[in-house]
């Protein structure tokens, strides 16, 4: 159970996970971009 959980989290914990990695992505790329500029 404790497996499946943490590969299947909530809808709610997939929201807020997916949100933070998201916001990390666009941090990120901007960075990236910035550099190559």
């Amino acid at each position: 159970m404790a497996i499946s959980e943490t590969f299947l989290p909530g809808k709610e914990t997939r929201r807020a996970i997916s949100g933070c990695e998201l916001h990390a992505l666009i941090e990120i790329s901007l960075k990236l971009t910035q550099e190559a500029i």
